[in-house]
């Protein structure tokens, strides 16, 4: 099985990485080559890593700027 995860560089991916279960491989996504604003990009990312799950773990994380910027911190989050 093969469980592509966004936010690469996060918690869960790390922890999912870390289990190391036979037969499963995690398929770690995030920015530059992941832009969750851009459904393109999104479409294309599935499309090249042809995952059989895809776990949606990134987070808008910067509060002040969320704040600023609620669109972009609703969609990704």
């Amino acid at each position: 099985m093969r469980i592509a995860v966004t936010g690469k560089s996060g918690q869960v991916t790390s922890a999912l990485q870390a289990l190391k279960v036979p037969g499963v491989e995690v398929i770690p996504v995030g920015r530059p080559e992941l832009d969750l604003l851009n459904p393109s990009m999104v479409s294309e990312t599935i499309a090249r890593t042809k995952p059989d799950v895809v776990v949606s773990a990134a987070a808008y994380t910067a509060v002040d700027k969320a704040e600023r910027d609620e669109a972009s911190a609703f969609a990704i989050n």
